[in-house]
């Protein structure tokens, strides 16, 4: 059985039977417009990194998909049953909220940053734990900005609720301080350049 669930940027979600097992394959396809040997070269790297990255994030005590198998462009991974944050429409609970920003701490304590911390990327389980998911941006780097980045686009996803992610992150986040000082200069900087481009066309 292979089924196709969703279609992304650089790679495909596909529901596999592995030996028996319902799982899920992420699918990193041929991109027909980028010489081959280069395209072989990125995906088979990205793939290593991905897998790489949810083995350490699970080390770090964050509940992520068991990877069950990683071939050349493929990562077959454990299927959680669960609903992703963005598909909720009500407000989403004080509980989730927290272990949102506990997730980011942790994954920041251990030296990745996710990419893409968002709603989208975050995922409830019907066992009741909250998930992070899809880590194909992820990389395992000490960067200050890179996390101060995770932790803008959470805020960005979460508008209101941020206050109380971030009020969890900074009591697990071991370099919170500075990370949320480069959060900061970020913002700062964003505000500076929309104020130049408005100058510019008045």
């Amino acid at each position: 059985m292979v089924m196709k669930i969703s279609e992304g940027a650089e790679a495909d979600i596909y529901l596999v039977d592995l030996l028996g097992i319902k799982c899920i394959m992420k699918y990193r396809r041929k991109k027909n417009y980028m010489p081959a040997a280069l395209d072989e070269s990125l995906s088979l790297r990205r793939t290593r990194s991905e897998a790489k990255a949810m083995i350490a994030a699970r080390r770090a005590g964050v509940a992520v998909p068991s990877i069950l198998l990683v071939s050349k462009y493929s990562i077959f991974m454990e299927k959680i049953d669960g609903t992703v944050l963005y598909e909720l429409d009500e407000r989403l609970p004080r509980s989730v909220l927290k272990d949102s920003g506990k997730i980011l701490a942790k994954l920041h304590n251990s030296d990745i940053a996710h990419g893409d911390f968002t709603k989208a990327n975050l995922m409830i389980g019907d066992n009741g734990s909250l998930y992070a998911i899809d880590f194909g941006l992820s990389a395992q780097t000490d960067s200050v900005e890179e996390k101060a980045l995770d932790l803008l686009l959470l805020k960005r996803s979460l508008g209101e609720g941020f206050k109380t992610a971030l009020d969890s992150y900074k009591r697990v986040a071991l370099s919170g301080s500075a990370v949320l000082r480069k959060l900061e200069d970020i913002e700062t900087r964003g505000r500076y350049q929309e104020r130049s481009l408005v100058t510019a066309k008045e």
